[in-house]
């Protein structure tokens, strides 16, 4: 059983339903997804719906006075950003999950998420790249990891690493660059030399994106697959950042 956390309001409800609908479609493992609902709309929709793999949360279930004080200083997708580490956090100690696998919620899997994941073997916490190319390269300003897919286990190294993550946002966790920060993404820069057993996962197929994409020679036969300097991997999942209807 792989149990997945994501969140979002009515705003990215759209994109969360794709989410779960990747999820049903490419997993082979049994799966449960947590979502916190960042307002009525989301969590009444889950609610009259009652899916067995997913456990809709509200927000007033979550929200502790220290998250409730930052929320009046922060806009809203600042303190999106200020709860992902809470969020994670959340979800393990309610559940007792042995294992939280962290999700943006537009996201969606064209692989079954399970070839990632072995990656994460004898490691506690697991992170993936942005793998720029090389016009769009934001390492120093964006960060070198991406807050998109995030494995944690609910032991001592990765609840540190979690709780420590957490203290920096409640700190300062703003849509800018200001020393050597950026939302609450950048802190994972430090996290395989300051922490042990954080993982990166090496799949290029995990996380795939409009800053990489154009890296890639993209095929189709019974799975899109991306290439680059011959080298072939399974698009495992797409990152549909800054997607918008028209």
């Amino acid at each position: 059983m792989n149990n997945y956390c994501t969140y979002f309001d009515k705003n990215y409800l759209s994109r969360g339903l794709c989410l779960y609908d990747s999820l049903v479609r490419e997993s082979k493992n049994n799966f449960h997804l947590f979502i916190l609902a960042f307002d009525d709309t989301s969590f009444n929709f889950f609610k009259k719906r009652k899916y067995k793999n997913i456990t809709c949360v509200h927000h007033s279930e979550f929200e502790d006075s220290t998250l409730l004080r930052i929320k009046t200083l922060r806009t809203k997708v600042e303190y999106f950003w200020t709860c992902t580490p809470s969020i994670i956090l959340f979800f393990l100690k309610k559940y007792k999950l042995k294992q939280c696998i962290y999700l943006d919620s537009d996201i969606f899997f064209f692989d079954d998420p399970q070839n990632i994941i072995r990656e994460h073997d004898n490691y506690s916490v697991s992170i993936t790249s942005h793998n720029y190319y090389y016009l769009y390269d934001q390492n120093l300003t964006s960060g070198k990891y991406c807050v998109q897919f995030m494995i944690f286990n609910n032991d001592k190294i990765s609840l540190n690493i979690l709780k420590w993550w957490q203290a920096k946002c409640n700190k300062w966790c703003y849509n800018r660059v200001e020393k050597n920060r950026f939302g609450d993404q950048k802190y994972l820069d430090s996290w395989p030399k300051r922490f042990k057993k954080v993982n990166v996962i090496n799949n290029l197929g995990a996380g795939v994106a409009p800053w990489n994409v154009q890296r890639f020679e993209i095929t189709k036969e019974k799975k899109i697959s991306i290439t680059e300097n011959k080298i072939k991997n399974i698009l495992n999942f797409y990152h549909f950042h800054d997607l918008k209807f028209l």
